[in-house]
């Protein structure tokens, strides 16, 4: 996938989202979920690019209340999934860095 698509993506979904979330049926919000679960590996791979981003519209659906209970644990997943790297990044950075220094 190439991250400038995606980065256009999700700032043209972020700029929907309040509107989309105002009327979203759980179908929608669904498919929503499940193009984040596509984009965060990608995201990942990339870095902060992409990761803010998906942050803002993972709260955003938070925020909506219009949200099942497996909607929210799937945000959950993705949103464990994306500190989980962040965190190993920055391990294997400071490791990294105490090896050079």
């Amino acid at each position: 996938m190439n991250p400038q698509l995606i980065i256009g993506a999700l700032q043209l979904l972020a700029s929907f989202l309040p509107k989309i979330i105002s009327g979203a049926a759980a179908d929608e919000v669904t498919s929503i979920i499940a193009f984040l679960e596509q984009v965060i590996p990608v995201a990942i791979q990339v870095g902060e690019d992409l990761v803010q981003p998906i942050r803002n519209i993972i709260s955003a659906l938070r925020d909506s209340g219009a949200l099942t209970s497996d909607q929210l644990d799937a945000l959950d997943k993705q949103e464990a999934a994306l500190d989980a790297a962040f965190d190993q990044a920055a391990d294997a950075a400071d490791a990294a860095d105490k090896a050079a220094g």
